[in-house]
């Protein structure tokens, strides 16, 4: 019995990992569209707002990324892309969670990577391939 009570006690106390959903909902959608026409100051609001009443959608975090990184592509402002890149990191976290069943998890994940990989573009880092397997 000792062992089984010890054995609840542990199984209890392992923190488990919450399973995000991301869905486009209308909200979301009017969000992207802001950002998409570069009113992104607005839908970066729109997108705190909603993230705040529902937060189990991972579709906030991914619309985040997304304005903040064209706010800096376009601005070209290079001195915000380590706090960009710091916060990126912790929004593809959450995103991570999103089951592969669902067909925006891993969609988003790669934008989150093409996001990087054009600032760093942006920046003249280039790297060959046969660089990168040596």
């Amino acid at each position: 019995m000792k062992i089984f009570i010890c054995a609840w006690i542990f199984i209890l106390g392992i923190p488990t990992a919450h399973a995000a959903d991301m869905q486009w909902t209308q909200e979301a959608k009017e969000a992207y569209a802001l950002i998409a026409a570069l009113r992104i100051d607005e839908g970066l609001t729109l997108i705190k707002l909603h993230a705040l009443s529902h937060p189990d959608n991972a579709i906030w975090p991914y619309l985040e990324d997304y304005g903040e990184f064209l706010r800096i592509f376009v601005q070209e402002d290079l001195r915000k892309i380590p706090a960009y890149m710091e916060a990126s990191d912790l929004r593809m976290q959450k995103i991570i969670l999103v089951p592969e069943s669902n067909p925006l998890s891993l969609m988003a994940q790669a934008q989150l990577l093409l996001h990087h990989c054009a600032l760093h573009l942006q920046q003249g880092e280039f790297i060959s391939v046969s660089d990168r397997y040596q």
